[in-house]
């Protein structure tokens, strides 16, 4: 059984946003972009990767519930 503290999909979410997050960084870079159309990438990278991870939480919660 996953520990609370290590959902199963949380490591991959971190890792596909730092990827993500360093790609738009990269672009930026060498295409500059506006700073608005780059802090709303951020801003969707944020939300999805906490939606994911509260899901998971919540996934986990309910499964752990269950098992007790």
């Amino acid at each position: 059984m996953h520990s609370l503290l290590t959902p199963p999909r949380l490591l991959p979410a971190f890792i596909g946003g730092f990827l993500l997050g360093g790609l738009a960084l990269t672009i930026n870079r060498f295409v500059p972009l506006y700073d608005f159309e780059f802090l709303a990438l951020i801003k969707a990278l944020y939300w999805l990767t906490k939606a994911m991870t509260q899901n998971t939480c919540v996934t986990t919660a309910t499964v752990t519930e269950y098992s007790l």
